[in-house]
Parts: C-alpha cells; structure tokens; sequence
C-alpha cells in the first residue's frame, strides 16, 4: 500500500500550485494509471502527481486530505470506502477527475483503462 501524502518524504512530487489549472503546473503527463492530486480545490494547493501503479493507496488527513483528483488519460481510479481497497467503491474517476466535492474515502486504486474489463488490476 502506499500512503498519499503531499510531504517531501512521499512518492509524490509534490509543489504548492500556484494556477487553478494543473495544465499550467504540469504538462499533460498521459501515462494512463497515473493520477493528479492536489489538497485544495481546483487542482491548488500542493499538488504531486503518482506514477501509474496497481498498488492500493491511502489518502492524506487533515490539511493534507485531498480535494482535487484527477486521473491521466484513458486511466480510471476508483475510491473505497475502507482501507486495503476494500468496502465500498464510493467513485469512479476517469479524466479529467473531479476539481471539488472529492467524496471522503479511505483508500484508492488507479489502473489503466486497458484493465478496466477484469477490474483493477490486483
């Protein structure tokens, strides 16, 4: 599992947005799996971008929650209402994801679409 946070100890790249528009902060990364997090609405905040894994991830708390996903191209994630990507699927996020009203959840999962027919990937 991976914990997604938006510290300089974690897998994200992570650099405080300084437009609403993850365009201008990133280029369009395009790896289909891949996923653009931000703790404020509309893609602001510190934002990082994960590389595209099948591994299950844990989001932030507090001031670190996320409040803007966006998955990459031809990728989906979806957000589980329990850790270990188990429970509830709460969403289903495909590109260009969602600027607010990011539901609470307690895990996710990001895949390429190429999966999407058999579920996530394992």
């Amino acid at each position: 599992m991976h914990l997604i946070t938006m510290t300089a100890a974690s897998p994200l790249r992570s650099t405080p947005a300084q437009s609403p528009s993850p365009i201008a902060i990133f280029p369009k990364r395009g790896l289909p799996g891949g996923v653009y997090i931000c703790t404020g609405p509309d893609f602001t905040g510190y934002c990082g971008w994960n590389d595209p894994s099948s591994q299950c991830r844990i989001p932030g708390t507090g001031v670190q929650t996320p409040r803007s996903i966006g998955p990459d191209e031809n990728g989906t994630c979806l957000l589980y209402s329990r850790g270990g990507c188990t429970g509830t699927i709460i969403a289903s996020l495909r590109y260009p994801g969602l600027g607010s009203g990011v539901p609470e959840f307690a895990s996710m999962r990001c895949f390429a679409d190429s999966h999407k027919g058999d579920g996530p990937p394992a």
